[in-house]
């Protein structure tokens, strides 16, 4: 991960760095919430994120994000994030930092590939446990798979979510035919093939999205053009895949958690306010 100085464009249409964010209040800590060091009045001062309203010192907080042309201190929980959501295709983020190197990777064929998925979605076993996957994605892997289509590219989760107040959250008016949910086994395999992300799981009869932004899924895959010789496919129908892959979706959708590899400061309680009652 980069540690110099970013600087984003946001193009969010929610306010990323809306008035009401919950900032903390200065006397809510002694310490940077990021490195825990104490703030001094000379040497270490106290500077809120702009994004997500934590007390941060100047180290912690070296990024620079524009929302409507006006520049806000962004910390480097926040900075990460952003920058990870950029690696993934993210148009809405817009940095001068080049993208990471990726890992390269051999496709197996559309069919081999389809066999082992669906032999995997078969033999597993049922799990209170599922994943979401973006249903536009699935679509562009069902065509690849059974009519010759363009490769898919990167699980492109990302685009069932937001960016708001320091959290990654699924959008406010995401209708419910925009993403499916499939087994953990079948995600794993997923992931293998493909990279990208975030991962969003949602557990036993809980409709919380739980939103985990790995750079270890992230800074993921380039493809080597495959052998075209053989030119057999799929030739089962998207609707009979679909069946087979996919399970109950939720009702509801509920944002439950940042991205696991980050941890929000204990700022006022004000971000679920406008959300739906279950």
């Amino acid at each position: 991960m980069r540690r110099g100085k970013q600087v984003f464009s946001l193009a969010f249409p929610n306010a990323v760095a809306s008035p009401d964010a919950a900032w903390m209040e200065k006397s809510e800590s002694a310490l940077c919430v990021i490195c825990h060091s104490p703030f001094q009045l000379w040497t270490k001062w106290k500077h809120h994120c702009r994004l997500c309203g934590r007390l941060v010192c100047a180290s912690c907080s070296p990024h620079r994000a524009y929302i409507d042309k006006a520049s806000k201190r962004t910390c480097r929980l926040c900075g990460d994030v952003l920058h990870m959501l950029q690696a993934l295709g993210d148009a809405r983020v817009h940095s001068k930092a080049g993208k990471p190197s990726p890992l390269f990777f051999q496709q197996p064929h559309p069919a081999d590939e389809y066999s082992t998925i669906m032999a995997i979605s078969h033999a597993a076993l049922r799990s209170d446990l599922c994943y979401i996957i973006s249903a536009s994605w699935l679509s562009r892997w069902l065509a690849y798979v059974t009519a010759g289509g363009d490769h898919p590219g990167a699980i492109a989760n990302h685009s069932l979510l937001s960016f708001h107040r320091g959290q990654l959250l699924p959008k406010p008016d995401l209708p419910l035919g925009a993403y499916h949910t499939i087994h953990p086994d079948v995600w794993k395999v997923f992931q293998h093939y493909y990279g990208g992300g975030p991962s969003i799981s949602v557990v036993g009869t809980s409709k919380a999205w739980n939103i985990h932004l790995r750079p270890t899924e992230v800074f993921g895959h380039c493809w080597f053009p495959m052998d075209d010789d053989d030119n057999d496919g799929v030739h089962e129908r998207p609707s009979v895949i679909l069946r087979h892959l996919v399970v109950t979706p939720p009702l509801l959708v509920v944002p439950s958690t940042l991205a696991a590899r980050y941890h929000k400061a204990p700022c006022r309680p004000r971000d679920l306010d406008s959300l739906p009652t279950p």
